[in-house]
């Protein structure tokens, strides 16, 4: 498994040709298996930080979001005035919340369930 040499008249380079086979993408299996292995370390560390001093009252943009986030699912998607952040993630949490109903605790586990999903998505473009 040694080193290839290419030159193109300008520049020489060296590649590994075993690292440059192609791969078959990851089955639904491993998949599956990934995002339930990614939530559930996610869900578990919200619902034990959640208990503790440290992360049991939200501040900074988690404050924000979450405010933002009972106000759109109360209705009030516009908001008042300029929006000085993106509007995406209040709208989602907003949704979410009208879903499952507000909290700390409902927002960290959607983070978790699209942290999760992250995970999957990036699995095909990792070597094996």
């Amino acid at each position: 498994m040694g080193q290839t040499i290419v030159c193109d008249g300008r520049a020489c380079w060296s590649y590994k040709p075993w690292m440059h086979r192609p791969q078959a993408p990851p089955s639904r299996g491993a998949l599956l298996l990934l995002f339930g292995a990614a939530f559930l370390l996610r869900a578990l560390f919200a619902v034990e930080a959640g208990k503790g001093l440290l992360l049991s009252v939200p501040v900074g943009d988690e404050q924000v979001f979450l405010d933002w986030g009972m106000r759109v699912a109360g209705g009030q998607v516009a908001g008042e005035g300029t929006l000085w952040q993106a509007p995406g993630a209040a709208w989602l949490l907003g949704g979410w919340y009208s879903l499952v109903g507000p909290g700390l605790l409902a927002g960290r586990i959607l983070q978790a369930l699209l942290g999760a999903a992250t995970a999957v998505v990036g699995a095909p473009s990792c070597p094996t």
